[in-house]
């Protein structure tokens, strides 16, 4: 009976690591779990499988779409600007790429990183995220004009906006 209590423990912590997990805010990116140098930011909401923990950081995979030409941002969808993972030049990060799609008129390659992080604002409720997400949305932009639809806009053209008041 010992054993099979054993067992189920090793076999529910190995479930906890590999279950899909959410970052809640911008998030520092490392080569490894003792390295101080940010190599790239893992941005809010971007879903993430914990392989490991090590020096109270986390050994975070995260899978999305690259422009072939270019290995500096892994985007959540092809052809858009929806930003999942941002990462320097020469970051040290290796980019694996699993596949190949085409959207408006560019190749994009399906990708999995692998890079360290802190061991906090992770969170399995993507729900609540969102649901965070729509009250601040509610809360501070009515302040300056009126709320619009959420579905007004698309995840793209925002990010143009926010790169053209940068």
């Amino acid at each position: 009976m010992r054993k099979l209590a054993i067992v189920c423990g090793v076999l529910c912590a190995m479930a906890t690591l590999h279950a899909a997990q959410y970052a809640t805010e911008v998030k520092n990116l490392y080569v490894d779990s003792k390295d101080s140098k940010v190599v790239g930011k893992l941005l809010p909401t971007t879903e993430v499988q914990v392989i490991k923990k090590e020096n109270a950081r986390v050994l975070l995979a995260v899978q999305g779409y690259a422009d072939a030409n270019l290995n500096l941002a892994v985007y959540f969808v092809p052809g858009k600007r929806i930003l999942s993972v941002g990462l320097i030049k020469d970051s040290g990060i290796a980019l694996k790429k699993q596949s190949s799609v085409q959207a408006d008129g560019k190749t994009y390659n399906k990708v999995k990183i692998e890079a360290w992080s802190e061991d906090d604002a992770l969170s399995d409720d993507i729900n609540g995220l969102l649901a965070q997400a729509k009250d601040m949305y509610e809360q501070n932009c009515f302040i300056c004009h009126g709320l619009h639809s959420v579905k007004e806009y698309t995840a793209e053209s925002c990010a143009h906006q926010m790169i053209i008041k940068v």
